[in-house]
């Protein structure tokens, strides 16, 4: 018989939680930095052209310097 997981109730739910505040602060630095870079170029305004791209490139520094490991309740086990 093969193996079939138990639905895990507490697992599920925290799937369904919100996004950490790392993930957020990811997602914000990269919005406002598509916005200013966007709107930089377009109104050719060079600063904010720059801006955008340290927002962006803040939002990718975030993510590989705060990196999140999986917690052990998270990683699949055999029962």
């Amino acid at each position: 018989m093969p193996f079939l997981p138990r639905y895990d109730r507490d697992r599920a739910r925290r799937l369904r939680a919100e996004p950490s505040w790392l993930t957020q602060l990811k997602l914000g630095l990269a919005i406002a930095g598509i916005i200013m870079w966007g709107y930089g170029a377009r109104a050719d305004v060079n600063w904010l052209r720059w801006a955008g791209i340290v927002f962006l490139a803040a939002s990718v520094a975030v993510r590989f310097l705060f990196r999140q490991r999986p917690s052990p309740e998270d990683e699949p086990h055999d029962e």
